[in-house]
């Protein structure tokens, strides 16, 4: 795992997209410090957090498919859209690309419409997603993040293996190639079925979930184990209260205790040999990281069954400035904040709370349909504030920012 040697400063100097979303052509500076966007609902707002965290993750958590993400209205002129910034890292710029071609088998048509492969370049030099991630660490806030904590074990799931990924490159090769072997192992139990092939074919594969299965597992705990530190502290002061929070893995299949790497890999090999016969019945692999829980623990118990809809904002909140600080923690860089039309959903001390733990990081950008919330800070300079507008951004009402 990577522990940083010294502090890093980052943030992003210049944006600028092309045919992103609503976005035609902005070009936008920015400074260490707060920013603030406000605007009413779909005027870009949220496109524009989309678009950073893209560069951050290598990929969209709004869009169903990378074509959304393109401009359509002028199909016979613009048949990409991309994302470019210039990152300040200790006063050394580095430049970062994602282009993502569309190409028009009808035009104006858009469900005929098909997306290339996605090209992401850094210092105008061709890379892989895995270059990518790491290069710009980004924590967003967005009301949706409610969905961690009362949706499904996918969500939780999902958000921790960004959140690691982010941090660990070794992490996410190790998580794509267990996501191979899962997908081929359950093609191999499918012909077991059907009789296609005998189970002497699993071999291979059962070895490689093994041995994918324990680190990818041993290494979840870890990090839940140190979020979990951050956690609580954050937790009492949001909350006001003593309550305990705690995030605990639950593994799909029965676990020896203690929980360590030998006793992981122990734990699968019995699984691979007791649900061997069931595996092949539903032909697809019943156990594993990819079948494994999360669980959120408020004062020991599942917040998810027994919490009230506050105690879930603030548990977000909590876990949200924890993997800031993990972060922060593992590689020394403060990650960029982005705060997507959050402060509506709190009362006046949450969000005084939420201000003042904004105001330690090097970076933040905020939106909200609410600019009154923030007259204070921006009549005290505190914070710079831009107005978007149907894919314009103006600084301070006055000057306009797109091109």
């Amino acid at each position: 795992m990577c522990i940083f040697q010294g502090e890093i400063n980052i943030y992003i100097s210049k944006l600028h997209l092309t045919n992103f979303r609503n976005y035609k052509s902005l070009n936008l500076f920015l400074s260490p410090g707060m920013h603030l966007f406000y605007g009413e609902n779909g005027q870009g707002k949220s496109n524009l957090l989309e678009a950073i965290y893209l560069l951050s993750i290598g990929k969209s958590i709004r869009a169903t498919t990378e074509k959304e993400l393109v401009n359509h209205s002028d199909t016979l002129n613009q048949s990409y859209g991309q994302i470019q910034a210039t990152l300040n890292k200790n006063n050394q710029e580095i430049f970062l690309q994602i282009t993502i071609n569309v190409s028009n088998s009808r035009i104006n048509d858009l469900k005929n419409r098909t997306t290339s492969k996605k090209h992401i370049s850094i210092n105008h030099i061709q890379k892989s997603i895995t270059d990518l991630i790491g290069n710009v660490n980004a924590v967003l806030f967005t009301i949706n993040d409610l969905n961690i904590i009362d949706g499904s074990h996918i969500s939780r799931r999902k958000y921790l293996d960004i959140l690691i990924s982010q941090t660990n490159q070794d992490y996410f090769k190790t998580l794509q190639k267990y996501n191979y072997i899962v997908s081929n192992r359950n093609k191999i139990l499918k012909k077991i079925r059907n009789s296609s092939t005998s189970t002497r074919e699993l071999s291979f594969w059962n070895k490689e979930l093994v041995l994918l299965g324990t680190f990818i597992t041993k290494f979840r705990i870890d990090v839940l184990g140190k979020i979990t530190q951050h956690l609580n502290p954050i937790q009492k002061m949001l909350s006001n209260s003593l309550e305990n929070i705690a995030l605990k893995y639950v593994t799909s299949y029965e676990q020896i205790e203690p929980l360590n790497e030998q006793s992981i890999e122990k734990a699968i090999q019995k699984a691979i040999s007791d649900k061997q016969n069931n595996e092949i019945k539903y032909g697809f692999s019943l156990f594993g990281p990819h079948r494994d829980q999360i669980k959120i623990l408020l004062n020991g118990m599942d917040l998810k069954n027994y919490g009230s809809r506050g105690q879930f904002r603030t548990a977000i909140l909590s876990i949200k400035f924890a993997e800031a600080e993990y972060i922060k923690t593992q590689i020394g860089t403060e990650p960029i904040i982005l705060l997507d039309d959050v402060m509506s959903e709190l009362d006046t001390k949450r969000r005084l709370l939420l201000i003042s733990m904004l105001d330690q990081y090097k970076q933040v950008l905020i939106t909200t349909t609410e600019k009154k919330i923030f007259e204070s800070l921006i009549q005290g300079n505190k914070i710079n504030s831009f107005h978007i507008k149907a894919g314009t951004i103006l600084k301070n009402d006055t000057n306009k920012l797109t091109i």
